[in-house]
């Protein structure tokens, strides 16, 4: 501690509590400390398997959660998201009621479209708090991506029934429908939606998908150009990209006509 205290080298830091290691191998407290140092040096892969292992060996000592939950912070601070994907892995396990934990570790491993493992870190917190609905959210969208229609369905008529990113699951339950049922059933679904919300756009995107998929090209079109008169009429710096996509959908649906 002293050594650290007094800003000596890492080589003699780690030495020290390495020797205090070697008399206590369960001294959590040392890991700690050398957990400090480590991070001020960027060596996060280090301090990560450290705080992991101290968390293994005592995850109810609140210095070991306070000093994961920081670690946890600056590693996403310092964009380095393997380091708090292990710490994270070994915390769902040593302390699976933490939701944050799981929730954390699921927002990792989506943005690394590794969508299975998502799946079960969201399930987890959807598990231990149902009324967090950005999970509900989450587990809707990758069910979606994974062609599971019935999970999907599920989580889909959670969020309709709560009111909660309705659109978002009025789009989805659409897609679904029309996978598993057909044209005039997703259009019975998803027309009544349309005629309350004529200025989403998003809505529209959906119908000329659901059109598209049975080759009713010249419908596609006709939405899509509703939709692009709705986004031009817009805020265009924020409509830009998905007015983009619009006008090459648009495209390629009169080349597929033509032929």
């Amino acid at each position: 501690i002293l050594l650290n205290r007094t800003k000596a080298p890492l080589s003699e830091i780690k030495k020290a509590f390495a020797n205090a290691l070697r008399l206590d191998p369960c001294n959590t407290a040392a890991m700690m400390n050398l957990a400090e140092p480590l991070v001020l040096q960027k060596k996060y892969d280090e301090a990560s398997a450290l705080t992991a292992k101290a968390m293994r060996l005592r995850p109810e000592k609140p210095l070991v959660l306070a000093k994961a939950q920081a670690l946890v912070k600056e590693f996403m601070e310092g964009r380095d998201f393997q380091a708090a994907q292990n710490l994270l892995e070994e915390w769902t396990q040593s302390r699976p009621q933490d939701v944050d934990a799981w929730h954390n570790l699921g927002l990792i491993l989506l943005n690394q479209g590794q969508n299975a493992r998502a799946i079960s870190c969201f399930r987890q917190v959807h598990q231990r708090t149902p009324e967090d609905n950005f999970a509900v959210t989450q587990l809707a969208k990758l069910y979606f991506q994974e062609k599971n229609a019935r999970e999907c369905l599920r989580y889909c008529n959670i969020l309709l029934h709560r009111g909660h990113k309705q659109l978002l699951a009025v789009s989805l339950k659409g897609r679904i429908i029309n996978f598993t049922s057909g044209h005039e059933q997703a259009m019975q679904y998803l027309m009544p939606y349309i005629d309350q919300n004529p200025s989403n756009d998003a809505l529209l995107v959906v119908l000329a998908e659901i059109h598209e998929y049975h080759d009713k090209y010249r419908d596609a079109v006709s939405a899509l150009q509703k939709a692009k008169q709705i986004l031009e009429l817009g805020n265009k710096q924020n409509n830009t990209e998905n007015l983009r996509f619009v006008i090459n959908k648009i495209r390629n649906l009169k080349a597929k006509k033509i032929h």
